[in-house]
């Protein structure tokens, strides 16, 4: 496939590890899965963004998890040259284009 749908394939396969007690530990204690999962979030389709937020919401829900996302968001705010955490997130909701009825949802 190609590049973006790859991506997307990856993402998907990281929420499949994350849907069970194990598989979710083990990206707990990966120190990079977090930050790749954050990092890819632009690099796919619409969906792509939705699945990584739903995924960083649910790291959110555990202890400690915050603090991993926030880690991983900051190291995303490095790597793209953001001013401010969520930067490229805010600015991709605020475009009118990018608002569909499913991402709204989400």
């Amino acid at each position: 496939g190609t590049e973006v749908s790859d991506i997307h394939i990856c993402v998907l396969c990281m929420r499949a590890l994350m849907n069970n007690a194990h598989g979710f530990a083990a990206v707990m204690k990966d120190k990079e899965a977090i930050s790749v999962m954050v990092l890819s979030m632009f690099f796919g389709t619409q969906r792509t963004i939705i699945t990584v937020v739903e995924l960083l919401a649910a790291v959110c829900l555990v202890r400690g998890g915050h603090i991993k996302v926030i880690e991983a968001v900051d190291n995303f705010k490095k790597e793209n040259k953001e001013q401010h955490r969520f930067e490229c997130l805010v600015h991709y909701f605020m475009d009118h284009r990018n608002v569909t009825t499913e991402f709204q949802i989400a």
